[in-house]
Order: C-alpha cells, then structure tokens, then sequence
C-alpha cells in the first residue's frame, strides 16, 4: 500500500519565459497561428498546459519525479504532432488524450493500477455532486471513499479522475478516453453504486 503521508510536490517551473503575449487567442487559434505564423509560439502552449498536465498525470500515477518526465514527452508529442490537429475541436482534450496515453502505458509497463491518493479531493467533489450521497453520508465518511475507490474496476477510476479531479464535461472525458459520451455517464453512475454500497457495508448499514 502507497504510504499515505505522501508529499505533493511543487509542480516544476519553465526555465525559459515565452516572449509571446497571445492570451487573446483560444487554444485552438493558438494553434493555427503556431503552424502558420510562428512556430517559436509553442511556448504559449506550454505556458498554459504544463501544470495541468503535469497535476493529471500525477493522479494517475503518484510518482512525481517520473511524471516530470511524461510532462516533458506529452509536450514533445503534442509538438510532433501538432499539423494533424483538428482545429475544428478541442485542443484541451487532444493534449489530454496524449498524456492520458503515456501515463496509462507507463502504468502497464510498471505492472501498475492508477492509484487515488487519499490527499486528493475526488471523493468529496463526488459527494457534493450527488444529493443521494451527500445526505446519507456523513463527512467523517468522506475520507473512507478515496479507499473505496481504489477497490473500484479500472474502467471506472479514469473517467472519474476525469470529472471530479480535473472537472472534465462528459464530453470531454468522451474525447480524452475515446469511449461514448453515454458510457462515460454510465460507468460513473455505477461506480457511485458500488461505492454507496461498499461504504453501507463498511459502516454495517446493509439491508
């Protein structure tokens, strides 16, 4: 079991200051102008995901020092590859998606499970989002659910990162997991099923 006295660590600051003020343009306009302006732009990219991402794929992988380094290849990739975006959608969830990736294949490598930290706030954005749970749940009860969570399939956890730790639509996390916009909703509804139930168990309130 991961040691629950964890240190969150300050996110890395870039070495270098982006000389370009283009605050005014969407994400997806800063795209364009990167490819057909000024490629020097990325930093504007990178100014402005760096530390989400980074806080992301830390979630998924509790390893700071090793998400330092997915950080640095999400945004290398996300480079790469920037002539096959589709400025048409969401850039936020195609650099997601990238990350989402490389944290999921680092996760197999090292025969890993995407492990919630009980510093984490997931489970209580998930009570406030439910009325069910936030009235039949106590808030001492709220520091059992990161525990809970844990025990959940691993179907379940990533789209719920998605939501409640990275305030992601449904259709966002249908566009970063690649799953329907349905089956996002499904799977979390299940999961707050099997979590209302475990929680029952845990304090003995079964039927």
């Amino acid at each position: 079991m991961q040691s629950k006295n964890r240190k969150k660590r300050e996110v890395k600051r870039q070495s270098t200051i982006c000389p370009f003020d283009l605050s005014d343009l969407s994400d997806e306009e800063l795209v364009v102008f990167i490819r057909e302006k000024d490629k020097n732009a990325y930093c504007s990219i990178i100014d402005r995901y760096h530390n989400k991402i980074w806080f992301y794929i830390n979630r998924l992988i509790n390893n700071p020092s090793e998400t330092d380094d997915l950080v640095q290849q999400t945004l290398v990739n996300a480079y790469t590859n920037l002539y096959y975006f589709d400025e048409k959608k969401k850039f936020s969830s195609w650099i997601y998606r990238i990350a989402h990736n490389l944290a999921v294949n680092y996760l197999k490598k090292k025969k890993a499970k995407l492990f919630i930290d009980e510093d984490d706030n997931i489970g209580e954005r998930l009570f406030s989002d439910d009325n069910v749970l936030s009235t039949i749940f106590t808030k001492e009860e709220n520091n059992k659910v990161n525990d809970l969570l844990n025990n959940l399939p691993e179907k379940y956890k990533a789209p719920l990162v998605l939501r409640f730790g990275e305030e992601k639509s449904y259709e966002e996390i249908s566009e970063i997991l690649r799953i329907p916009k349905n089956t996002v909703g499904t799977f979390i509804n299940r999961a707050k099923k099997i979590l209302k139930n475990d929680l029952d168990k845990f304090y003995g309130r079964e039927n």
